[in-house]
């Protein structure tokens, strides 16, 4: 949008007729006024007619002045809106007290937010009173869009704040249950009472573990940090978004997604969540939940046809928006829905994260047919190769230390390495600590929980370093909550493994200690 410069000194134009005007000294007066508080004044008798205008910023004026004269603000600003203002105009004249709006307009100097201030316009100089308005009509889009940013980033940090502690503990008896579950299939197998009913329970135990264990990795994913060089796999932030957004589109309609995969783009992973959850909300709020039997919402992503960026899309049946609004959708605090549906901010935060990455957010929608909105995003350059399979579980049988405040994990853990590694658990960090002192050379391996009381995971790294056994250390880690946390993990100075965790994925990493 193109950024307004104010001319030094502000023209003053009158449209009045009549010799009781003196323009030169109207220009000087109001030339000193606008030249401090910036931005149009215009008279106006109560049908809204414009009478005279005053500004040094024509280009926020819908029409050249000289097709102001005789026009109301019904032709320039539409019925809604013009008669809007007549109303306010005329409660101003009954009761004498100031009134102020807020508004959007496309003028010349692009889409801006207009602040307008009604008064009755003051008395001649010779004691006449006119019965007619003043309005001072300000340009507030910096100031709109920085509230609304403000509200935003406020709204997501504490989002963000409460999701990984909710992701945490959902996490930490994930954890257990999945080497449960493991530690039950294998006692089952050896006394050979696996019956075919069985193992289909098992199965879906497994299964409903792994979908919660999605849902928690996807409120992750709305709390990660806010790197503008950050490239993503649009796979995961899509899928984290439908997890997230599971609740409302149940019922409602048929979803289908269709998301193969491909190249990684220029945006962050977290923000990417939020647009699509965002999309995907506004399409299940479009549709009439009393036919969701006939409703569908579609997500979709391909690469673009000239090969340089990656297209998502969105798209529903449902009752479409109307012409009028489609133009406003993406300005700050709009919003079709009743009162506690929304902050009227989703789809204008949405438009500037895909602007800020380089890509670009489109509308289309029809009156009863519908709604598609495409955003665009390009193709990152130099994409990192992806991770390298997962070295096969070491044969040899470790000596392992196994620290955690949670005995329910600390005793399914046990359980579950104890036919293939010597296991010793400890609950409380300063005692596991005390045994690696005593003996550096007693454990092959350290797991120890990232959030611990005393010393936490990311101190005993640092104890586990000046010992000189770093590369035994292995972080396990249900998410970060805490600035401190957070910065540790994104060091990955040591090894990780997130809970929950597969015994397969466990073994996995034990033999990249073993093999170091």
């Amino acid at each position: 949008m193109p950024e307004v410069t104010k001319r030094p000194s502000p023209i003053a134009i009158d449209l009045a007729d009549g010799p009781s005007r003196d323009a030169g000294a109207l220009e000087a007066q109001f030339g000193i006024l606008l030249s401090i508080v910036g931005g149009i004044l215009f008279e106006v008798d109560l049908e809204g007619r414009y009478l005279a205008v005053w500004t040094g910023e024509p280009e926020l004026l819908l029409r050249p002045v000289e097709e102001l004269r005789g026009r109301t603000v019904q032709d320039l600003m539409g019925l809604e809106l013009g008669e809007q203002f007549v109303a306010g105009f005329q409660n101003v004249a009954r009761t004498g007290v100031p009134e102020s709006v807020e508004y959007t307009l496309d003028v010349p100097a692009g889409r801006r937010s207009f602040r307008c201030e009604v008064r009755r316009t003051p008395p001649r100089a010779t004691g006449e009173q006119p019965d007619t308005l003043t309005l001072l009509v300000r340009d507030v889009t910096t100031e709109t869009e920085l509230k609304a940013k403000l509200f935003e980033a406020e709204r997501l940090g504490a989002m963000g704040l409460v999701a990984a502690s909710i992701g945490h503990e959902i996490r930490q008896p994930l954890a257990f249950a999945t080497t449960s579950i493991e530690v039950l299939a294998r006692e089952l197998e050896a006394a050979g009472a696996v019956s075919s009913r069985a193992a289909e329970a098992l199965e879906h135990v497994r299964d409903a573990i792994r979908r919660i264990g999605g849902i928690a990795a996807s409120a992750g994913v709305v709390a990660v940090d806010r790197k503008r060089d950050a490239t993503t796999d649009v796979r995961r932030p899509i899928e984290a978004a439908l997890d997230l957004c599971a609740s409302e589109l149940q019922g409602r309609a048929l979803i289908v997604v269709h998301v193969p995969k491909l190249p990684r783009v220029s945006v962050n992973e977290g923000e990417l969540c939020q647009v699509v959850a965002n999309l995907l909300l506004n399409a299940a709020h479009a549709v009439d939940p009393a036919r969701s039997p006939a409703n569908r919402i579609s997500i979709g992503a391909a690469l673009h046809e000239d090969g340089t960026k990656v297209r998502i899309v969105v798209e529903d049946d449902g009752g479409g928006i109307a012409p009028a609004n489609v133009a406003r959708v993406f300005d700050p605090f709009f919003t079709t829905k009743g009162p506690g549906g929304g902050t009227g901010l989703g789809l204008f935060v949405s438009k500037r994260i895909v602007e800020a990455a380089g890509g670009v957010l489109e509308i289309a929608s029809r009156v009863d047919h519908g709604t598609t909105v495409a955003l665009t995003l390009p193709i990152a350059t130099g994409e990192s190769a992806p991770p390298s399979a997962e070295p096969p579980a070491s044969p040899r049988r470790l000596r392992v230390l196994v620290v955690d405040d949670e005995p329910a994990f600390l005793r399914s853990l046990e359980l579950v390495l104890e036919d293939t590694h010597d296991v010793v658990v400890c609950g409380r960090s300063p005692d596991a600590l005390e045994l690696v002192r005593a003996a550096p050379s007693r454990f092959d391996a350290v797991l120890c929980d990232l959030s611990m009381a005393d010393i936490d995971g990311a101190a005993f790294f640092g104890h586990m370093e000046a010992l000189g056994l770093g590369k035994r250390f292995i972080l396990m880690s249900a998410g970060a909550f805490t600035p401190q946390g957070d910065a540790f993990l994104r060091q990955a100075r040591c090894r990780r493994i997130a809970k929950p965790f597969t015994l397969d994925k466990l073994l996995s990493v034990l033999s990249a200690v073993s093999a170091s």
